[in-house]
């Protein structure tokens, strides 16, 4: 059985990659190489790593709960809490101002509280951990200079945008990176990711909490990375995922890039070769996605125009992803070969074999031929 996989990386934007899952018929989408994540290419639109059969919470790979903003029973606080009870409308007299034998340290000698003790040797508590981003100066955290990030064997501080271009993403409060060249240089969980011609750090992450709010959303890009949220430019879950492509005008679907319900706006399309134009440099091609099977309770299905991997595979060979196959053809999650796209109403028909339903799509909307 083929389970859903995800080998996204930034070309310009964000490129995705999707794979084949026989329980779900919905393979998901390639990239097909190593990008540049630097820019704005509207192509980050690709759901997680998960597999869209139903699954065991306690799972790694089982998406979990959205909890970047509070369950319903707490938007508001419990009636009895929401004024003061009435019997305490201010402080008690005598504790308005502070004891008189508490508005300075006299005793003991203690005025030094006002800078970290020095006792014991614990002058280390003066500057951050450097493990990683578990504190200040981690990879991810906010910075305003190169001194203010700790990990990594050139730090850097990225102070208004990524790599310091202005042509390139803000990143809002700063954002602590450092070249790399493997994740191990990076600190714990983080991420060793393709920027341009070099690589850096990146912070890791696998749900909607972990990275800083707002301004960044947990991307879905080497497994998960924190990564400025402009990049985006629809909400997945919003009416039917029907939106415009960015840069064409063109009607489109509001396809997932993130934990958080943030997604790219990719345009609609035809069955067949030639139907979608290149977009930010990448080629691009016509398949048929159901959004609403990813687990994210995403409204968008339909054909819609994917990029395309840089070597795609011809009629009758083996795949895993979506958009793995030639122009024209999509990848059957029936048995994994790529087939030519038909009409289930007819047209475009088949010329070899009939059209078959292998997609699961609506009637009269895209089979396969086999």
């Amino acid at each position: 059985m083929f389970k859903r996989l995800l080998d996204i990386s930034l070309p310009g934007l964000l490129c995705a990659a999707l794979v084949v899952s026989a329980c779900h018929h919905e393979p998901p989408m390639s990239d097909g190489g190593a990008g540049d994540m630097a820019t704005g290419e509207p192509d980050l639109a690709t759901p997680p790593p998960v597999d869209l059969a139903p699954c065991n919470p306690a799972d790694p790979g089982c998406p979990q709960p959205d909890m970047s903003k509070p369950p319903g029973d707490m938007n508001t606080p419990p009636a009895d809490m929401v004024t003061p009870p009435t019997d305490m409308p201010k402080p008690p007299a005598d504790m308005v101002t502070p004891p008189t034998d508490m508005t300075m340290t006299t005793d003991g000698g203690r005025t030094d509280m006002t800078t970290p003790p020095t006792d014991g040797g614990r002058t280390d508590m003066t500057t951050p951990p450097t493990d990683g981003g578990s504190g200040a100066g981690g990879i991810g955290d906010p910075c305003t200079a190169d001194t203010d990030c700790k990990v990594g064997g050139m730090p850097t501080c990225w102070k208004a945008n990524v790599l310091n271009n202005t042509l390139n993403p803000p990143t809002p409060g700063g954002y602590c990176s450092a070249k790399c060249t493997a994740d191990t240089d990076c600190g714990s969980g983080n991420k060793c990711i393709s920027l341009g011609t070099d690589k850096y750090c990146l912070k890791g992450c696998a749900d909607a909490v972990t990275c800083r709010h707002s301004g960044y959303a947990c991307a879905f890009i080497g497994n998960g990375v924190c990564y400025p949220d402009t990049i985006f430019d629809c909400d997945p879950k919003a009416g039917t995922g029907t939106c415009t492509e960015a840069g064409t005008g063109k009607a489109g679907g509001c396809l997932r890039g993130a934990f958080e319900d943030k997604g790219n706006c990719q345009a609609s399309c035809a069955i067949g070769p030639g139907t979608c134009a290149d977009l930010g440099g990448r080629k691009r091609q016509c398949i048929y996605y159901d959004m609403t099977r990813d687990g994210f309770s995403d409204t968008y299905k339909g054909l819609i125009c994917a990029s395309q991997v840089a070597m795609p595979k011809a009629t009758g060979a083996m795949c895993s992803y979506l958009n793995e196959c030639v122009d024209g053809d999509e990848c059957s999650p029936i048995d994994g070969t790529c087939r030519v796209m038909c009409g289930k109403s007819g047209s475009p028909a088949c010329a070899m074999g009939t059209c078959q339903d292998d997609l699961m799509s609506p009637s009269g909307s895209a089979g396969l031929c086999r």
